[in-house]
């Protein structure tokens, strides 16, 4: 395997920052002049932890359902309805 050396045009973009954005006269005393890193968080993201931890509280309903099941398609027992597979793959499309 041969490794080729990398040109200076090539890694540019790695090196290359955009200039940080100055900030209010007060807040650049605290900050040395640029803005502070700051990240936001959606509500999608919100809701979404809620419901994880929610399902990670509730107890397993579907354990017996899903036991039956394994059963099933490990001896070969489970029968796939195809028309109802595919009226439901339609609704979604």
């Amino acid at each position: 395997m041969a490794i080729n050396p990398i040109s200076g045009s090539n890694i540019s973009y790695i090196t290359a920052r955009p200039a940080a954005r100055a900030v209010e006269p007060q807040a650049a005393q605290a900050y040395g002049g640029f803005r502070p890193d700051q990240m936001q968080l959606s509500s999608a993201g919100a809701t979404a932890r809620k419901a994880q931890a929610a399902a990670a509280q509730a107890p397993e309903l579907r354990a017996e359902r899903v036991a039956g099941l394994k059963a099933q398609v490990q001896s070969g027992a489970y029968q796939v309805d195809t028309t109802a597979l595919a009226q439901k793959l339609l609704m979604v499309l």
